[in-house]
C-alpha cells in the first residue's frame, strides 16, 4: 500500500493524484450523476471485456447476451455469474486481456486461506488507482497527511487472533 512513509513513489505521481482527486470528488456525487457514472464505466467495463478477453466472449455468447444489451447496474444480472473455480480452471490466455501485453502486468496470489490460492493480475495504473482508493478510504476516517499509521495484517498468511 502506499502510505506517506512508504518509500515506494508511485511510477506517475501526476496520474496517482489525479485519481486520488477523481476518487475525492465522485464520493460525493449526488445518486444521479453518480448512478450514470457507474452505468457508463459499466459499459465500457463490459463492451471492453467482451472485445479483448476469450473467457468473457464465450462467456457473454454461451449465455446469449449482448454486450451491447447491458445498460445499466439493473442488468448486471443478465450477466452470469463468474466464480473464482471457473477462473482457475482457464489458461491464462484465456482471462488475460489482449489489448495489454503480458509481460507489462504484475500479479498478486491470495492465500489460498478457502482453498486455492488464486492469482490475479493487474496492470500498473491500476496499482496506483487502488493505492489512491485506499488513502480515500484514510482520508475519509480521519487521517491527516504526515500522520502515522498501523495496519495490522496476517504477513504470515495463518489466521491467528490478535
Amino acid at each position: 500500500m502506499l502510505t506517506p512513509t512508504s518509500s515506494r513513489v508511485p511510477a506517475k505521481p501526476i496520474a496517482s493524484l489525479f485519481d486520488l482527486w477523481k476518487a475525492l470528488q465522485n464520493q460525493w456525487r449526488p445518486p444521479g450523476p453518480l448512478a450514470a457514472l457507474q452505468n457508463r464505466k459499466l459499459k465500457r467495463l463490459v463492451q471492453t471485456a467482451y472485445r479483448n478477453v476469450a473467457y468473457y466472449r464465450k462467456l457473454f455468447d454461451n449465455a446469449g447476451v449482448s454486450p451491447a444489451s447491458i445498460e445499466s447496474t439493473a442488468d448486471l444480472v443478465r450477466i452470469p455469474i463468474t466464480t473464482k473455480a471457473d477462473l482457475q480452471g482457464c489458461l491464462s490466455a484465456e482471462v488475460l486481456s489482449k489489448a495489454l501485453p503480458a509481460d507489462t502486468l504484475s500479479s498478486e496470489h491470495s492465500s489460498g486461506s478457502t482453498g486455492q490460492p488464486f492469482k490475479v493480475y493487474y496492470d500498473p495504473a491500476y496499482r496506483s488507482t487502488r493505492d489512491m482508493l485506499f488513502l480515500r478510504g484514510l482520508l475519509a476516517a480521519g487521517y491527516r497527511w504526515g500522520q502515522k499509521v498501523q495496519l495490522v495484517t496476517d504477513a504470515a498468511k495463518k489466521h491467528k487472533p490478535l
